[in-house]
């Protein structure tokens, strides 16, 4: 019978339609893209059914080959800020951080821990809130923006809380990362600070990015203030140790801006932070535990082409 006359009525064609659009409905649909907590298989059959993963080497060593497009995140000002956490040692791998963390666990270090000064690595005094770091601890930083309206104020509370409210379906995500070195900057008994190293860069506080106003013009919700530097924007997804890059995929669709370089941050400005910010949890104790690491990916499958130039 010529294929053009195979009529959809005929009940070997009605069933094997059936059958197609089954087949495609079980590959295709997973619930909204950016909903947390839906972590599934990375392959299937040997087949890549996972959308662009993260974290990655950001400069381009792997080059991405998954085909999944989605359309990229407005620029953050657009956004509003719904959650702010840190992770200990770097998820993102780059030229600034590209040792391997040295205190076990997996992720990256800042390659300036190596030009600390002995006065900098003095184990910090004063009041800890910032759970398991130390001076010579890298952390990546995230800030996450939802398109979702009327958020409220930032909180700890995980994507479905904080960045996907129930009136909000499958909103845009962004996420702006810098990576820090944590340095004790505090002064000896005579009032000097430790000078700074060359290679090390100036210690900065973290106040200024930590905290959060809300916009007069449009009325987002929207850090005081970002680190500046160069910075790779690419496709991915959700990251933290809940994911692994065989069994558990992330199907959120996340558009990234990572900035290349590591900065320093006096110690004593982010154990502040977690004092007083609300975007944590605070555990009984009053303190605040760093988010874990996840593997970093290399499989070319699970990630997105590498676009060219610099942050939108």
């Amino acid at each position: 019978m010529p294929f053009g006359s195979f009529k959809a009525s005929h009940p070997f064609a009605r069933a094997l339609a059936v059958a197609a659009i089954a087949a495609l409905s079980a590959l295709t649909f997973r619930g909204p893209a950016n909903a947390e907590g839906t972590e599934h298989a990375c392959r299937v059959g040997g087949t890549v059914e996972a959308g662009p993963q993260s974290p990655r080497h950001i400069d381009a060593i792997f080059e991405g080959t998954n085909r999944s497009y989605f359309e990229p995140a407005p620029h953050s000002t657009e956004l509003n800020l719904c959650n702010l956490h840190y992770h200990l040692s770097a998820e993102h791998r780059s030229f600034g951080f590209v040792n391997f963390a040295r205190y076990g666990g997996t992720g990256f270090e800042c390659s300036s821990t190596n030009y600390m000064a002995e006065a900098q690595k003095q184990a910090y005094a004063g009041e800890t809130y910032c759970g398991e770091v130390t001076p010579g601890s890298t952390i990546e930083v995230h800030w996450v923006f939802t398109s979702c309206p009327e958020i409220g104020a930032p909180s700890g509370e995980g994507l479905p809380g904080a960045c996907k409210p129930e009136h909000c379906d499958d909103p845009v995500l962004r996420v702006e990362s810098q990576v820090f070195l944590l340095v004790n900057h505090d002064p000896d008994e005579n009032g000097f600070r430790p000078s700074v190293p060359p290679g090390l860069g100036e210690v900065e506080s973290f106040e200024p990015y930590g905290s959060v106003v809300k916009t007069h013009y449009r009325g987002q919700i929207q850090p005081e203030r970002l680190p500046s530097g160069s910075a790779v924007t690419y496709l991915g997804s959700t990251t933290g140790p809940h994911y692994n890059n065989d069994s558990a995929c992330s199907p959120a669709h996340v558009t990234w801006n990572v900035r290349t370089a590591c900065r320093t941050i006096d110690i004593r400005t982010f154990h502040e932070w977690c004092r007083t910010s609300k975007f944590f949890r605070h555990l009984k104790d009053g303190k605040v535990e760093a988010h874990g690491v996840r593997p970093l990916v290399e499989d070319a499958a699970l990630l997105a082409p590498m676009p060219s130039g610099e942050a939108r």
